[in-house]
């Protein structure tokens, strides 16, 4: 039923895992296919996490997709938003011409959001906030996406005791994110890989109903897996949560049109 729509390989100097390998759990797992999402995030604050070789994530792709006819995998790349790259970004994606564009914000203010952080103790609204200011200036920002990643993505390395980033307590900046994402025909992201940390999807499940709510159909599902044990990884619980807050479909892309698959 489902496409992991957010998967890593090795083509990017921060994952590990081969392409084929990626596929092949896949496969295993009996999903409906893949789609490969590299990171480019072109101007990152940190060398771990740089761009993916082009010519090399093309033809490593090519080769994948080839032995595995019988199966559908997608090429997509996952842009992280940096201000005043948008251009370069852009251009990366003409020239790798994918499936499904991700624009997601990895970091903010110079500081990565992929290590372990310790954010300041009593600031986590301010921090969260700050984060919510520059997924909002992403949305017009970035030239060209199909969908915005894991919202809340924040939280993921956050050592706060509950380190969720709630609908609750950030109701007004996060509406108008997901008006701004219905009005311009974007789509919005269920990440699985919060369910290691925050036990629930990126974002979470409140947000996805009040996307649902404010008239949002399109959402994909994706892992944001570098390894295969976590290639689909809780896609059956985030099934029944995206069927409880209202939706009726799962999309996926092919040659940047969405494609919707009933739940």
């Amino acid at each position: 039923m489902f496409y992991d729509c957010h998967t890593h390989s090795s083509i990017s100097s921060d994952s590990q895992t081969p392409m084929a390998d990626m596929v092949r759990a896949a496969r295993q797992m009996g999903l409906f296919g893949i789609t490969i999402t590299e990171h480019v995030d072109i101007g990152f604050p940190a060398q771990h996490c740089t761009v993916a070789d082009l010519e090399l994530y093309k033809k490593t792709y090519q080769q994948v997709a080839e032995d595995n006819a019988d199966y559908p995998v997608l090429l997509g790349v996952e842009l992280g938003y940096e201000y005043g790259r948008e251009e370069e970004s852009a251009q990366y994606v003409k020239d790798l011409d994918p499936d499904f564009v991700i624009n997601s914000v990895h970091s903010m203010d110079d500081m990565t959001l992929f290590c372990d952080e310790i954010y300041p103790a009593g600031l986590e609204h301010k921090t969260y906030s700050h984060y919510l200011e520059k997924v909002r200036d992403s949305i017009d920002g970035c030239i060209d996406y199909d969908a915005i990643g894991h919202i809340g993505f924040v939280a993921k390395k956050a050592l706060y005791p509950d380190p969720m980033l709630r609908y609750y307590e950030f109701a007004d900046q996060l509406d108008d994110i997901l008006i701004r994402l219905i009005e311009t025909g974007h789509a919005l992201e269920a990440n699985t890989s919060g369910y290691r940390n925050c036990r629930d999807t990126l974002p979470e499940t409140a947000i996805l109903r009040r996307y649902r709510q404010l008239g949002g159909e399109l959402l994909t599902l994706g892992s944001d897996a570098h390894v295969t044990e976590y290639v689909g990884f809780h896609f059956p619980d985030a099934a029944e949560h995206i069927r409880s807050c209202g939706f009726r479909y799962i999309t996926h892309y092919e040659k940047r049109k969405p494609v919707m698959l009933p739940l």
